[in-house]
């Protein structure tokens, strides 16, 4: 029998964007607790610039010394479901999902497996599929570093870097958690924090938000850029200061469908910087390393489900 192949997308050097190319790999074959999922679009996100771009010595040893030794990248997708393990229990063929694979990656490809258990949920019924694909990395990232602040209806927020996939996340899940939010981002990106539901906004290019004193029960840090002794002013006596620089992001099940629950009320939606085809996915990395992305950058992969 002949084995069915799929296309992926693998980062074989770091830093190299002509080395993004395309391979011919067999489409996976999902284990028991797994489902196969046709891939309709992912995203290029600051997870995946990191991993790309990566000099550190200590972290290479985790990744590969020279290149990566799992040359895939890509956590979020969005697709279809078309093959399911013997024991899966939560989804069928043709369940149109969404979710993240983590540090695992291997979402720029055309097909995935993926254990049901792990980051997959049903795709919001009020939101495109493609769209869906940027849901996760965002959302989940933005969903951990609140609650690990301890957020609450009455907290008064203030996110450094607001305009990013977590940042435009953060200010929609911390409104509807009741919160006041400050978001902090440059002149072009104040209209659409303020369309996202911040309270207030800070323009950066022109205001010293270094000399802000005792508002601020929580300060999230949404790109890992701050110091937290720049802002120490800001916070209450017991506020708690995040920053996606300090912890890691849990991206599980529970945290989806609370986003998932959150777009089908009209509560949250992912803000897409740059759609790209999959073919020109080295442009999405070029787009994701300028840092000047506001939300999320989508890859369509295939076409034919959009």
């Amino acid at each position: 029998m002949k084995t069915e192949m799929m296309k992926v997308a693998a980062c074989t050097a770091y830093n190299d964007i002509s080395a993004i190319k395309f391979l011919e790999q067999p489409i996976p074959i999902p284990k028991p607790n797994e489902v196969l999922v046709k891939v309709s679009a992912t995203t290029v996100s600051a997870g995946d610039k990191s991993i790309f771009s990566l000099t550190q010595p200590f972290m290479k040893i985790i990744f590969g010394l020279k290149k990566l030794r799992q040359p895939i990248l890509g956590s979020e997708f969005s697709g279809t479901v078309v093959q399911v393990g013997d024991a899966v229990t939560d989804f069928s063929p043709g369940d149109k999902v969404f979710g993240s694979s983590d540090i695992k990656f291997k979402a720029h490809a055309e097909y995935k497996c993926i254990n049901e258990k792990k980051a997959i949920a049903i795709a919001p019924n009020n939101l495109d599929i493609n769209s869906a694909a940027a849901l996760a990395f965002g959302g989940c990232t933005a969903h951990t570093f609140l609650n690990k602040a301890n957020i609450k209806s009455c907290s008064n927020v203030l996110i450094y870097g607001a305009s990013g996939a977590v940042g435009t996340a953060a200010v929609q899940l911390a409104k509807a958690y009741g919160a006041k939010v400050t978001a902090i981002a440059s002149t072009n990106n104040l209209g659409l924090l303020k369309e996202l539901g911040a309270d207030q906004t800070i323009d950066y290019t022109l205001t010293d938000y270094k000399n802000l004193l005792g508002q601020y029960d929580i300060i999230f840090d949404a790109v890992g850029k701050m110091d937290k002794t720049i802002l120490k002013n800001a916070l209450q006596p017991d506020g708690r200061f995040v920053s996606v620089a300090k912890g890691l992001s849990s991206e599980t099940k529970i945290a989806l469908n609370f986003i998932k629950k959150l777009v089908e009320v009209g509560k949250y939606k992912p803000v897409i910087d740059s759609t790209y085809d999959f073919d020109n996915i080295q442009e999405a990395f070029k787009r994701t390393i300028t840092n000047k992305k506001v939300g999320n950058v989508l890859v369509i992969v295939n076409k034919s489900d959009s």
